[in-house]
């Protein structure tokens, strides 16, 4: 049953039961909602047991108003309101009433706001749900390349939950690219079985800037490729014209997908085949260049193509995937990182995914060492890269990835601080090295060296306190360096009569602390917001201090004075 609760509720918003559907496994109530005499009625269906609002209800539209056209915003395919954004509002779950009548009002706003809308923003609600409107069939299409002519290559997918129920994808690569096909599908080597590809088909991309504005009552989906034509023409008239530019371009076999973008994100796909009947025509066409207008007709006409399928695409290129960090873009930056360790490791990571690498820029990353296997556990690397130099282990790690395959990442050996002048045209260094010494040294070199001839920042980036606390420092030479954290009392980390812990020495003659992987990626992820908000110029707090263990202070992120006499900062 459904929760007392929610039933008073309902009985006062006068909804009339109407019985448990056994199929469905849900409650069903009648309603109907009257505004300024328009009616709608409809059905709002609950679980069997309904403690919770996990899940929304789901309301079903039984009748429409005569001045009602049924294809409007928030009305789907299928009758089913589209009411609420789950992820946009709390549903209090120990006040099931006050969440119900959330709910039911919620409803009625969706039903006067259909009434209230002028023609243009019916238009553009439509443009903001419109791939829910598409109707496609369970082809996804994958957008993993934004050139305007590539090729795709179907195949299909085991090991999926059953939620997902998609099984065939196309993916759209750049043309002739045998590489971008080997690293996307090396990438799926475990769930694809290598007879299920086929490929490759001609396809090809355009983006228009204008929103899909759908008219109310307009009939869609489209049911065929001259009813999406005619609608495209009056949206974007430029566009069409490229449409039909790439088309002639790339229809010269048997199928053509089209891959479409619009303001807002929005994508679709079409996949076309020409019929028996007219596709001499339609080669002919293209092979004389003939002229538009014939062009279109031959399109519009429905005996011109077997196939007309709607797919819905998400797009998995790397232009999309660094636009979701877009405040945190690191493109076309030239950046250096010393040390692909613990903290290292899962920096770079961070790093390439905020765009590093990309554009015109450039992730030098530096370590000498060999990856064994007392570095598993806290490291980003697996037993695969055993015995490989970590610098190298980790460019091979990331470009394996088919997101990141291009990025500009280059692998070298130990960096020399005496050499920090070899550095001067980066945008950024970044000491991720966690050896004391070192960083000491680099940060001396740093200071010491003429500022026309190296990175104009610094930054650390380093566990303390045998892995119970995470630092960053931004070094712009406006405040303390990381010698002056270091000597500076009042950052010492550990509480007040706490004993620091000592060095483990395993019995090859090698040091190490036993901590978890958390400090290494919470001193990766400093590390990160240090590098954006410096490139950003906005560098405070330029010292950041994230307590891990129990036996170390909280210390507040802040600009800490430089110390009177520094030897490294002070020259």
């Amino acid at each position: 049953m459904i929760s007392q609760e929610i039933q008073s509720v309902l009985q006062v918003y006068k909804y009339i039961y109407l019985c448990f559907d056994t199929e469905l496994k849900m409650h069903r109530y009648r309603g109907e909602y009257e505004y300024q005499g328009n009616l709608f009625v409809h059905e709002i269906r609950f679980d069997e047991i309904q403690n919770d609002y996990l899940k929304l209800p789901q309301v079903f539209i039984n009748s429409l108003p005569e001045n009602i056209p049924e294809r409007m915003p928030h009305f789907e395919a299928n009758n089913r309101l589209c009411y609420l954004d789950i992820e946009g509002v709390f549903l209090n779950p120990f006040n099931l009433k006050t969440a119900t009548i959330q709910i039911i009002e919620q409803v009625q706003k969706t039903f006067r706001e259909t009434i209230d809308r002028t023609e243009t923003q019916h238009a553009e609600e439509h443009a903001y749900e419109f791939s829910a409107y598409w109707m496609s069939s369970k082809t996804l299409g994958l957008l993993a390349t934004r050139e305007q002519a590539g090729h795709i290559y179907a195949y299909e997918r085991d090991q999926l939950p059953d939620r997902v129920n998609v099984r065939k994808f196309e993916v759209y690569l750049p043309k002739n690219d045998l590489q971008a096909k080997s690293t996307w599908f090396s990438e799926l080597s475990e769930f694809v079985d290598p007879s299920s590809i086929s490929g490759p088909e001609n396809a090809i991309y355009i983006e228009s800037n204008k929103m899909p504005l759908i008219s109310p009552g307009a009939t869609w989906p489209p049911q065929n490729f001259s009813e999406y034509l005619t609608w495209y023409k009056s949206v974007d008239q430029g566009a069409y014209t490229k449409l039909l530019s790439l088309i002639r371009q790339n229809f010269q076999k048997l199928r053509l997908t089209i891959f479409f973008r619009f303001s807002g994100d929005h994508l679709i796909g079409i996949k076309l085949k020409k019929s028996k009947i007219r596709s001499m025509a339609i080669d002919e066409s293209i092979r004389r260049n003939s002229r538009n207008s014939i062009l279109e007709t031959l399109f519009k006409s429905k005996k011109s193509f077997d196939t007309f399928d709607r797919i819905f695409v998400e797009d998995t290129s790397s232009d999309f995937i660094l636009k979701r960090n877009a405040e945190a873009n690191l493109t076309d930056r030239k950046i250096a990182l010393i040390g692909a360790g613990t903290i290292g490791g899962y920096l770079a990571h961070l790093l390439v995914q905020n765009g590093a690498g990309f554009g015109d820029g450039s992730l030098s990353i530096y370590d000498a060492d060999v990856f064994s296997s007392g570095n598993i556990g806290r490291h980003i690397l697996g037993t695969k890269y055993l015995f490989q130099q970590k610098s190298e282990a980790i460019c091979h790690f990331i470009q394996s990835d088919y997101h990141y395959s291009h990025a500009n990442l280059r692998a070298f050996k130990e960096f020399d601080y005496k050499k920090i002048n070899s550095l001067g045209s980066f945008d950024l260094l970044i000491d991720a090295t966690g050896n004391r010494a070192f960083s000491t040294l680099l940060s001396h070199q740093w200071h010491k060296s003429d500022k026309a001839s190296r990175p104009n920042v610094l930054i650390h980036s380093w566990i303390d306190a045998a892995g119970q606390v995470a630092r960053a420092l931004i070094d712009d030479d406006c405040v303390a360096c990381y010698h002056c954290i270091h000597s500076n009392k009042e950052l010492v980390p550990y509480k007040v009569d706490v004993v620091p812990k000592k060095i483990r020495r395993s019995c090859a003659g090698s040091s190490f602390f036993v901590f978890s992987a958390d400090a290494s990626m919470a001193a990766a992820a400093l590390g990160l917001n240090k590098a954006i908000a410096s490139l950003k110029g906005s560098p405070q707090p330029r010292f950041s201090s994230i307590p891990i263990g129990r036996d170390v202070k909280s210390i507040r992120s802040r600009d800490v004075k430089k110390l009177k006499g520094c030897p490294c900062c002070q020259i």
